[in-house]
């Protein structure tokens, strides 16, 4: 059997995790997160907020931090091939783009462990160039969520 290390840049497992997140990028898109936004589009989902639906589904949005962290981790370290980076940083990307989008609904302590995170790598630019309007867009929606003292949301 091929080592665990491997499967992660396996061609399947690369494609799986850049539609899962594509995926969950649309269905926040599709799902009105501004009551007050005329702009939309008519949908089936117009009627459902990103609110309803998460509060809803029970989701535990810590996810989005904790699997940014952990990407965080194989970007960084020594072990992880050169080549096999910049999907990485793809995935990290895609990542950061859900978490602009559902930040408010990361737990508290772990919007601002993320928020921190990002900074640093954003003050130290330990982060790449692409990745940077996504990482912005981040740690604006985690700043809402740090500024908000209604806990109630996650």
């Amino acid at each position: 059997t091929e080592p665990k290390e491997n499967n992660l840049f396996d061609l399947n497992t690369e494609a799986l995790r850049t539609g899962a997140w594509c995926l969950l990028a649309a269905l926040c898109s599709c799902l009105d997160t501004d009551s007050n936004n005329t702009t939309k589009a008519p949908s089936s989902l117009a009627n459902v907020s990103l609110g309803q639906a998460v509060r809803t589904s029970r989701i535990d949005a810590s996810f989005l931090t904790l699997t940014l962290t952990k990407l965080r981790a194989l970007i960084n370290s020594s072990e992880v091939p050169s080549d096999k980076k910049a999907s990485l940083s793809s995935t990290s990307r895609d990542c950061l783009r859900v978490i602009s989008k559902m930040g408010s609904f990361v737990p508290l302590e772990d919007a601002t462990a993320c928020f921190s995170d990002l900074q640093n790598d954003l003050e130290s630019l330990n982060i790449s160039i692409d990745i940077m309007p996504a990482a912005v867009s981040a740690l604006i929606a985690l700043t809402k969520r740090m500024c908000n003292d209604d806990d109630s949301r996650h």
